[in-house]
């Protein structure tokens, strides 16, 4: 994947709405990638890069995967931008998901 494909999934990802997530496959849809290649590139992200309203189509924190603290790091800071968190532990995405409308 080249820079540009870095730079686009970035750009994207800037623009969902505090309050709102979307998963890796829906991001991909918009940039013309897999939600894998998505997922790659998410984890090469920067500090200003809203990681965390970034999650698995079914509202799972899949950066649990890597490290157990950005798990909690991400459930934070989405709970404190007003995301609903389901009693399984989950994002409500029927109530968080954002459809990429601008």
């Amino acid at each position: 994947m080249s820079f540009e494909s870095h730079k686009e999934v970035f750009e994207f990802v800037k623009t969902i709405p505090v309050g709102k997530v979307m998963n890796y496959g829906a991001i991909g849809r918009f940039v013309g990638m897999t939600g894998r290649q998505v997922g790659s590139i998410m984890g090469m992200s920067t500090p200003d890069i809203p990681w965390w309203r970034v999650v698995g189509h079914d509202g799972a924190f899949s950066i649990a995967k890597k490290d157990p603290r950005l798990e909690k790091e991400q459930r934070d800071r989405l709970m404190n931008e007003g995301v609903p968190i389901k009693e399984n532990g989950k994002v409500n995405m029927m109530l968080s998901l954002w459809d990429g409308d601008f």
